[in-house]
């Protein structure tokens, strides 16, 4: 399945709209883990290109608890507050359900964590000042058409690459 061929929703940045989620299921099938593991087993699948925040990733694994798709047990201690998070019946018929659509995240995952993470980082940079430019102000033409210059030569340099 080729990204041209995803609905619109998949082809966000990322994993796409609710990816995430599957990624969670997936790396919980494969061991039962707690919430900060699976934050670092994300950034260590995306070799550092991508990771989830703790606002992003607990609520989501309540969701799926609530869902009925993994549980949450406590780990034994007095002193630990951690929950370890496993797969149910209907959590592993999701990823049955949604096996083409697991493997082309994952696809696109390793494909993407193959390129140097300096120019993610120069990428996210990149995208982080246009959205703040465009966020704060409405532009004048002047600078519409500034900015616009700006962005035709980045493509043009990037395909002579």
């Amino acid at each position: 399945m080729s990204e041209s061929t995803l609905p619109a929703g998949n082809k966000q940045r990322g994993f796409g709209h609710g990816g995430l989620r599957l990624v969670l299921l997936s790396l919980i099938n494969a061991q039962s883990r707690h919430g900060y593991d699976l934050i670092k087993a994300v950034e260590e699948l995306t070799s550092g290109h991508y990771r989830p925040s703790a606002g992003m990733v607990y609520p989501l694994l309540g969701q799926l608890v609530e869902q009925g798709l993994i549980s949450a047990e406590a780990t034994a201690g007095v002193e630990s507050k951690k929950q370890v998070y496993a797969i149910q019946p209907a959590g592993k018929k999701v990823l049955a359900d949604e096996a083409a659509r697991v493997e082309h995240i994952f696809a696109r995952v390793r494909q993407r964590a193959k390129q140097p993470i300096q120019v993610t980082r120069a990428i996210e940079n990149f995208k982080l000042a246009v959205r703040l430019k465009l966020g704060n102000e409405v532009l004048t033409t002047a600078q519409a058409n500034q900015l616009t210059e700006i962005l035709d030569n980045a493509v043009r340099q990037i395909e002579q690459l």
